[in-house]
This record gives structure tokens, sequence and C-alpha cells, in this order.
């Protein structure tokens, strides 16, 4: 299993939290190199009242559960969608990967070279988010 597989790809998107929350997916990013794109909600176009930022990576360098951790990470670092807070929270948009291969070095692996592809793109078409750093993109998520 070389190629990516498409594992999440909606555009209205889903709470990071809520999708984390499934054994299923879970399950499914396990042992896997993934690729995704998220969106903090305090990056969004309506709480903001700039242009969305998203935010795409890779995750799962090391095997095992290191790619739900990744993502969890976003959960702690922006926290869950909260009624009180409409800033709080975090989306997810789309997710793919491959089986972790420990053989193939993270510069030559699937998920790497689809990120670097994108960054070179979006750089390229100058939509990168300046001072956050060359994975935030305000481009829009049909572009990306």
């Amino acid at each position: 299993m070389s190629g990516l597989i498409e594992i999440y790809n909606q555009k209205k998107g889903i709470r990071l939290e809520n999708w984390l929350s499934d054994p299923k997916n879970k399950r499914r990013i396990y042992g896997k190199r993934i690729f995704y794109i998220v969106k903090a909600n305090l990056d969004d176009k309506k709480t903001n009242k700039t242009k969305s930022i998203y935010k795409f990576g890779i995750a799962g360098s090391g095997g095992k559960g290191g790619a739900a951790a990744r993502l969890e990470s976003y959960i702690n670092s922006y926290g869950r969608h909260s009624k009180q807070n409409p800033a709080a929270g975090v989306m997810l948009y789309f997710l793919a990967g491959n089986a972790y291969n420990g053989n193939i070095l993270r510069e030559k692996s699937k998920v790497f070279l689809r990120e670097k592809f994108i960054k070179d793109i979006l750089k390229q078409q100058e939509l990168i988010s300046e001072n956050r750093g060359t994975e935030r993109t305000f481009a829009d998520l049909d572009y990306i």
C-alpha cells in the first residue's frame, strides 16, 4: 500500500474532537503516515473577520499511534468546540494516508511529497499566510 488512501474528505468538515472520539477512526489511522487539512475556529473568517486560514501537515512519522497523537495536539492547543467561546475548537476537512514503513525515509514518503508539492504551489501563488509558517494558507479549501 504505497499510494495515499483518502480517509476523510468533506468541504463542510467535522469537529476534530468528534472524529477522533470514534474508535473506528483512530483504527483507520493507526500505523499510518497521514496528510491532513484542519482549521482552528480561531482562524475562521467568521471569528477573525479576515480570510480563513487552513493548516495542512503530516503526521505518523513513527508509525503506531503517532498520527492520532498529532491530531489530538490540535485539540490540546485550540480546545474543544464551545458555545461560550466560538473561537475554540478545530475542524478536520481532509485526511489521507498510507501504511507506515520504517524503511522509507520521511522525506521520500508519499505524505511528505504531497505536503511539499502543496507548499511549493501555494508559495509560488503567494498563498502562504505570512508569519504563520509554511503550512498555513488562506487559499480556498477547494484550491488546496
